[in-house]
């Protein structure tokens, strides 16, 4: 009778473990979208009216797309042109080439990426 017991009991487990993989299966592809993950980087050592400004982009599964704003103030004015980031699930280093900049002049900048759950800044 023992061992009727531990059969049963061994074939429970079996079956919980499978509904147990089934639930985390679901639940791992029914992730909630999220606007992209984004960190202002550097900018290069200006020449005299150029620099390249970096940054990361994280698109979190989802078409993304990266700009940089920038200008003489926080307020910036000016942006570069939106570029693809990609739809993976990892940060990547992204860059955009400034010119015609202002000699001996500060500029701020920052990144903001956009997907379709919405922007970031960063």
């Amino acid at each position: 009778m023992k061992g009727c017991v531990m059969r049963r009991l061994t074939l429970l487990l079996g079956l919980s473990g499978l509904l147990v993989a089934g639930v985390l299966a679901a639940s791992a592809s029914a992730l909630p979208l999220t606007a992209p993950a984004v960190t202002t980087g550097t900018a290069t050592a200006p020449t005299f009216t150029t620099t390249t400004l970096s940054g990361t982009v994280n698109p979190l599964g989802q078409a993304t797309t990266y700009h940089f704003d920038y200008g003489t103030t926080d307020s910036y004015g000016t942006t570069t042109t939106a570029t693809s980031a990609g739809s993976g699930v990892a940060p990547a280093t992204v860059t955009a080439d400034l010119t015609g900049l202002t000699p001996a002049t500060t500029y701020h900048f920052r990144i903001e990426a956009t997907n379709a759950s919405g922007p970031t800044v960063g």
